[in-house]
């Protein structure tokens, strides 16, 4: 009983980890890809700290990807203006597109 438990406690966290969208299968580099909210655009990126604030693009504002991401944090540029960090939680990744 014990071990068709864990087996069934086993198959339920897999299915949950495979349910679970992954960022990386969301997007591909060059894609333009919406904001969800204010999102601050930083020069430059050092041990997961973003410094050099350089813009804001507006809620629903578009950022292009670049780059592949960095941990949590990918690279482009957003509105035509100059490249720069953000955050991947200001990003609405169902509205990627070409």
């Amino acid at each position: 009983m014990r071990t068709a438990l864990k087996s069934l406690l086993a198959l339920a966290l897999l299915a949950a980890a495979l349910a679970i969208p992954s960022t990386a299968q969301a997007w591909e580099i060059g894609q333009v890809c919406n904001t969800l909210d204010e999102t601050p655009v930083y020069e430059s990126l050092y041990m997961n700290r973003l410094y050099g604030w350089m813009y804001t693009i507006s809620p629903g504002g578009g950022f292009r990807i670049t780059n592949a991401p960095i941990g949590e944090f990918l690279y482009g540029h957003g509105n035509e203006r100059s490249g720069g960090y953000i955050h991947e939680w200001h990003i609405n990744f169902s509205s990627c597109h070409w």
